[in-house]
């Protein structure tokens, strides 16, 4: 009994990698996610950009007002609108309309107007708090503007909802998050498992050359990971009523290029894991960590900035700006161009990298 003991732990301390994964993961995890979720350190103030037609006294004092909380910055409608709905960087932009001073001077109803990209649910909750604060200080300088009551509109920018169901956010975060789990270990653990049979050592002898076998068989771990994200988007519009964006063409290439890049990450990972039992805890130490910063969990705008900055850097965070502007924002593929690109070029990247890896550790050539 003990000489089995001893022989299973030489073995699994030989696997350092695998046993340096397996020991950190948790303290990484609970790091990222105390980060994201509960990060003491104070967020800049939110953009928001102020289309004021008014410019008389009344506009003047809820942009000094609403400076105390955030950052409202004055700009045309056009500038406003490509702020909010193209660039995505502000949740909303406020209109104040002609007369608003004059309004707001007699004690009258003012109306003001919110363009909103309901994509980003998280910030426009926050954009009409902070219109209450507004309010609130002005009451506490006794001044005329808390006397009256503003009536707020608001206008969706990128879609044809105003309200955001919570689980257009979950189910394909959640889902993509499996997905990825799936192409990724079954990849990665796939490989090492014919190359250990003798499987891949007799298909990289025969003429067809080294990349193109490889690609092969990561093909057909593309294909399903297609299958499964267009599978999961179909589910979740029969069931939960979730759109399927505006045209088909847009549909079958957003799912096409977030399963490349999972299909590369399978091979990278291959690549630098020596064996099967060490690709798959490097498996799921990448999903996950992955899937945490990438908000696949939640809202990139709840997580820090730090985390905020290098999200870019991972392709599960350009997966989900695709798949929102597809469910949420209904765009084409001209409006989803540059996100499409990103996703193409990070798959592309990794198919490489991993090549490279799985070249140098098994190739016989």
């Amino acid at each position: 009994m003990a000489t089995v003991f001893w022989n299973d732990l030489r073995l699994a301390l030989r696997e350092r990698r695998a046993l340096l994964v397996t020991l950190l993961a948790p303290i990484l995890f609970a790091s990222v996610i105390a980060a994201a979720r509960h990060g003491g350190a104070q967020r800049p103030k939110i953009l928001l950009p102020v289309v004021d037609l008014d410019g008389g006294p009344g506009a003047a004092l809820i942009v000094e007002l609403l400076a105390a909380h955030a950052n409202p910055v004055r700009m045309s409608r056009a500038e406003a609108n490509y702020v909010v709905a193209v660039q995505n960087r502000a949740p909303a932009a406020l209109v104040l309309p002609e007369g608003f001073s004059d309004l707001q001077r007699r004690g009258r109803t003012a109306g003001v107007t919110l363009l909103t990209d309901p994509a980003q649910a998280q910030g426009i909750r926050v954009v009409k708090t902070l219109l209450l604060l507004m309010e609130r200080d002005a009451a506490s300088r006794d001044d005329p503007l808390a006397q009256s009551m503003i009536e707020m509109r608001e206008i969706n920018l990128t879609g044809q909802r105003i309200e955001r169901r919570a689980y257009e956010q979950s189910i394909p975060g959640f889902g993509l998050m499996f997905i990825l789990l799936a192409v990724v270990v079954t990849t990665a653990t796939g490989l090492h498992r014919e190359n250990e049979r003798g499987t891949l050592g007799r298909l990289l002898i025969a003429p067809a050359g080294f990349t193109r076998i490889i690609l092969a068989k990561i093909g057909v771990h593309w294909l399903l990971g297609t299958a499964e994200i267009l599978i999961l988007l179909l589910w979740g519009h029969y069931v939960f009523d979730i759109s399927l964006g505006p045209s088909t063409a847009a549909l079958l290439t957003v799912c096409t290029l977030v399963a490349l890049p999972c299909a590369g990450l399978g091979l990278t990972v291959a690549g630098a894991a020596g064996t099967r039992e060490a690709a798959l805890p490097l498996s799921l130490f990448v999903v996950i960590a992955m899937s945490a910063v990438g908000g696949l969990w939640w809202p990139l705008d709840i997580e820090p900035d730090w985390m905020q900055a290098l999200a870019p850097a991972f392709f599960t965070t350009w997966a989900m700006w695709a798949l929102t502007d597809l469910v949420l924002r209904e765009r084409d593929l001209a409006g989803m161009s540059l996100t499409l690109a990103g996703l193409a070029g990070q798959g592309v990247a990794l198919l490489a990298l991993g090549t490279l890896l799985f070249r140098r550790r098994h190739s016989s050539r």
